[in-house]
C-alpha cells in the first residue's frame, strides 16, 4: 500500500511537472507570436506612414506642376501682349520721327 501510494505520489508530481512546462512553453508560444504580430504591427505602420509620404510628395510635385503650367500659360498670355505693346511704341516713335523730319524739310 504504500508503494501504491508512492507511485501514486510520484505520478501526480510528473504530471504537475509535464502540466508546468506545458504551460511554460504555451506561455513562450504566445509571447513569440505577440512579438511576431507587434513586428507586423510596425511593419504595417511604417508601410503605411512610407505610402503617406510617397502621396504627399505626389501631391507636392502635382501642385509644383500646375504652378509651372499656371505661370507658363500666363507668361504665354503676357509675352504677345508685352511684344505688341513694344512694336506699338516703336511704330509710334517712327511715326514721330518722321513727322519731326518733316517738320524739319518744311522750315
Amino acid at each position: 500500500a504504500k508503494a501504491a501510494a508512492a507511485r501514486a505520489a510520484v505520478e501526480e508530481e510528473t504530471a504537475r511537472v509535464a502540466a508546468e512546462e506545458e504551460a511554460a512553453w504555451a506561455a513562450l508560444e504566445a509571447e513569440e507570436a505577440a512579438g511576431a504580430g507587434a513586428a507586423a504591427a510596425e511593419e504595417a505602420a511604417g508601410a503605411e506612414a512610407e505610402a503617406e509620404a510617397e502621396a504627399a510628395a505626389a501631391k507636392a510635385a502635382e501642385a509644383q506642376a500646375a504652378e509651372r503650367e499656371r505661370a507658363a500659360e500666363e507668361a504665354a498670355e503676357t509675352e504677345p501682349s508685352a511684344r505688341v505693346e513694344a512694336e506699338a511704341r516703336l511704330r509710334a516713335a517712327a511715326e514721330r520721327a518722321a513727322a519731326e523730319r518733316a517738320a524739319a524739310e518744311r522750315a
